[in-house]
């Protein structure tokens, strides 16, 4: 997005012949497919033309789509903090060791920094934003940085299996009374600032002198993050379960800017395996682990402009076959799906009160206002006219754009 330069600046210092640019969101200039080979390119309209024939895609992201707004991938090049220090310390093990010294050494040091706070989605997170709104398309991503979230990608299209920054669970699941943050529900109210005697907004890092309590139950709180020796079925958050059905549902899954070295992308591939899916890699580098992978189409390059040479070749497909609206969308049943909720601060204190009632299976008699992360859907079609996009329209996210041009269509017919 641009800003003008204001009249008044451009009166008292007449040098000034171009409007200055804001930062957000990321954008990268002159995008075009010369940045890309020849292979790439032909991979790239393979699957553009496979969206417009209505084709169900599956994006699973790693950290690589990040790189670009300031966050560090975890391998791969000198900034990335994949180390043996990340393994580890990266365990509910070590955590339980010695609390204290587990966020000073390795949570804030690694993960809550300010570069991740302060983040904003580049021109590939807006690209498959911008997909979204012309095909079939799903992302389950293995980053905590919430950076899809933070486009016009709708929330009930994005699973965070690996967890969100920002968030806690308790530690406390025992089975008799666990506490309902160990498993379904996650807390949104910690400030580790507040915890801190050296935190200082110019400061890169800062220490805790204490580790957060549950409000519920008081037990010692870890961040909402898959550690490395927890399950994905470990907590509703990762909604482990939603993911294997989007896995098996999708027609194609492109993968980007992942390393293929976690356990999504493994049950990705077996997955695909099973089920003749077509596979695509978005990535900066092959990789060994799918360099000669049967099925697998490989677009080297960067995210930022090969996502949106996509967005824009499916864009001309639509224009030059004349399609008058996107195919027909499908809403993967939720019965596979797991409600994780995010009980707002000012409601603490009433869930206390309420305690037993947040264990009943009638969700309605919860007196806590939530929010749903996984609400129930209607199998729907929506129809949409193919448009032109200019670059100003970047696909995020605003409260006060709240008009769209969709049209739903409530019927339960299916493509």
């Amino acid at each position: 997005m641009k800003r003008r330069a204001s009249r008044n600046n451009l009166q008292d210092n007449k040098k000034v012949e171009t409007p200055k640019k804001s930062t957000p969101p990321v954008v990268v200039d002159n995008i075009s497919d010369q940045a890309l080979s020849e292979s790439s390119i032909k991979a790239i309209q393979k699957l553009a033309g496979q969206l417009a024939s209505g084709k169900k895609l599956l994006f699973v992201t790693g950290a690589g789509i990040s790189q670009i707004s300031g966050i560090p991938t975890y391998r791969g090049d000198a900034n990335s903090i994949w180390s043996n220090h990340i393994l580890d310390m990266g365990t509910r093990k070590m955590f339980q060791r010695d609390e204290l010294h587990w966020y000073n050494s390795f949570w804030l040091t690694t993960h809550h920094k300010r570069e991740y706070f302060v983040a904003k989605p580049n021109e590939g997170h807006l690209a498959i934003a911008r997909l979204s709104k012309l095909c079939n398309l799903r992302c389950i991503t293995q980053n905590i940085d919430h950076l899809h979230s933070k486009t016009s990608l709708s929330p009930s299209h994005i699973i965070e299996v690996h967890g969100r920054l920002g968030l806690y669970k308790c530690i406390n699941s025992r089975k008799k009374n666990p506490c309902p943050y160990a498993k379904t529900h996650s807390i949104d109210t910690v400030q580790l600032e507040k915890h801190s005697n050296d935190y200082h907004q110019n400061k890169p890092t800062f220490t805790i002198k204490s580790v957060p309590k549950c409000p519920f139950c008081k037990t010692l709180l870890l961040p909402q993050a898959l550690l490395f020796d927890e399950k994905y079925e470990s907590h509703d958050f990762y909604q482990w379960r939603k993911a294997l059905q989007w896995i098996a549902d999708c027609e194609v899954i492109c993968f980007v800017g992942t390393s293929f070295s976690v356990g999504v992308t493994a049950e990705c591939l077996s997955i695909a395996k099973d089920n003749d899916k077509t596979l695509y890699n978005f990535n900066i580098r092959v990789d060994k682990e799918v360099k000669n992978l049967p099925g697998m189409y490989h677009i080297v390059g960067k995210s930022e402009i090969s996502l949106p040479f996509l967005f824009n070749t499916l864009v001309e497909i639509g224009k030059s076959q004349h399609l008058s609206h996107k195919p027909r969308m499908h809403f993967y049943s939720s019965q596979y799906s797991s409600t994780h909720k995010v009980v707002k601060r000012t409601n603490l204190k009433r869930l206390q009160r309420n305690s037993k009632v947040i264990h009943s299976d009638d969700e309605q008699q919860q007196p806590v206002e939530e929010h749903e992360y996984d609400s129930d859907h209607e199998r729907i079609s929506k129809k949409i006219k193919f448009k032109e996009y200019s670059s100003s329209d970047d696909g995020a996210s605003s409260s006060e754009e709240g008009e769209t041009e969709e049209e739903f269509d409530d019927s339960d017919e299916d493509y």
